[in-house]
């Protein structure tokens, strides 16, 4: 998706750049109207021999340039990883995001109810699964997925990965104080990584904004890359920030938010309440 987006883009920013319409590029390339109307809407793919055909048609010169649209055409016909898994599990929404994730150069993450997907051990993830009411086969399908992005993502490779959990997350136990240590023994481990910062909001801070919606927020590297906000608890994903949507609600909104938590919810005290927690479950 991810892909194919990208490559929309570029094309119609391309035939804009020239000043043709999609019917002038119709008629030049002998195509039908709505093959045009189809790409440039990302709902078909285009073959690279079409591709560079186009771009000589748009007068690209430059064969970095030209070079970089076809490895993304390529791209955006492969099957992504987590395909396997899409008539299974969650959302078209959720799936959606997994597009984005693997490419997002920073994420940031807030979680009030519970560890993030992830931070989570694999017993604590089981244990969440089993609690909502998934069946066995169902949890461990849900489990290898969590844990196939987290090998994608945890690598020395990965994005910098920035979370926020309230501190009742790592107060509140699941079944067994044995998973429950065990689990906030990792995320101690993974503070430690570079890519990682974890930092927990105090009950003391009372509330503050958007304390009770679980979101994922991802940035690229790429300026022609909008934001992407995926929201857990409604199971959806927003990008780009349209006029159109209602104040506060586009992810350059969760992003403000994110920062204004930042602040006080302060990195060096998230050891000490870790630590501290870690006591209560021993």
């Amino acid at each position: 998706m991810l892909h194919r987006r990208r490559l929309r883009d570029r094309l119609r920013r391309l035939r804009e750049s020239c000043s043709f319409t999609q019917k002038d590029v119709a008629e030049a390339m002998d195509w039908s109207p709505s093959k045009v109307i189809r790409i440039e809407s990302g709902n078909v793919s285009i073959s690279v021999t079409d591709l560079r055909i186009l771009l000589q048609h748009y007068g690209v010169e430059d064969q970095a340039e030209v070079d970089e649209l076809v490895t993304t055409a390529r791209l955006a016909k492969m099957r992504p990883w987590w395909e396997k898994y899409k008539n299974n599990l969650d959302s078209p929404a959720f799936f959606a995001y997994l597009s984005y994730e693997g490419y997002a150069s920073i994420l940031r993450g807030f979680s009030p109810f519970r560890i993030p997907g992830l931070l989570q051990t694999e017993e604590y993830m089981t244990e969440i699964f089993e609690s909502g009411g998934a069946s066995e086969s169902g949890a461990l399908l849900r489990a290898e997925l969590r844990i196939e992005r987290q090998d994608r993502l945890m690598g020395p490779e990965g994005p910098q990965m920035n979370f926020i959990l309230d501190e009742s997350v790592i107060r509140r136990p699941v079944r067994s104080k044995g998973v429950m240590r065990r689990q906030l023994a990792h995320l101690l481990a993974l503070e430690e990584k570079p890519n990682i910062t974890i930092r927990v909001m105090e009950l003391s801070a009372g509330m503050y904004p958007r304390c009770f919606n679980p979101y994922l927020l991802l940035e690229f590297e790429s300026s022609e890359q909008d934001l992407v906000v995926y929201l857990e608890d409604n199971k959806t994903i927003k990008e780009g920030n349209a006029e159109d949507r209602p104040s506060g609600s586009s992810p350059s909104d969760y992003l403000e938010v994110f920062f204004g938590l930042e602040q006080i919810a302060h990195r060096e005290n998230a050891r000490d309440l870790l630590q501290r927690a870690i006591r209560e479950f021993t």
